[in-house]
């Protein structure tokens, strides 16, 4: 499932309100081609794991104070959450690679 972070409320929501599903924050901005690029992989990888894990899409342009919040200085970053609690991230190139993206999800369902 793919959902559009607008706001902190939003946001609070999706990590605490999961019941012990996967959510994956994905930070992207207009201005980066990589991250448009990643954005339509995340999108795909998030219509094939619907049952399993729940993404939020963070501009991190209009949302810069959710960015601040998780201390994101990379565009694109993908960081995992388990429980309310990130515990994971992934950033750069490596989102524009759909195995590694699919590799990072299969490490923090094993591994949290």
């Amino acid at each position: 499932m793919l959902l559009e972070i607008t706001n902190e409320a939003s946001l609070e929501d999706l990590i605490f309100e999961t019941n012990n599903r996967l959510v994956l924050l994905y930070f992207w901005a207009h201005w980066s081609k990589v991250s448009k690029s990643a954005l339509h992989k995340i999108g795909t990888i998030g219509k094939e794991l619907e049952d399993d894990l729940i993404i939020g899409l963070v501009n991190s342009e209009q949302q810069k104070y959710i960015s601040l919040k998780f201390d994101v200085k990379n565009i694109p970053t993908l960081i995992a959450f388990i429980n309310g609690e990130p515990v994971e991230r992934l950033s750069g190139l490596a989102l524009t690679n759909n195995e590694r993206i699919i590799k990072f999800i299969e490490y923090v369902d094993k591994n949290y």
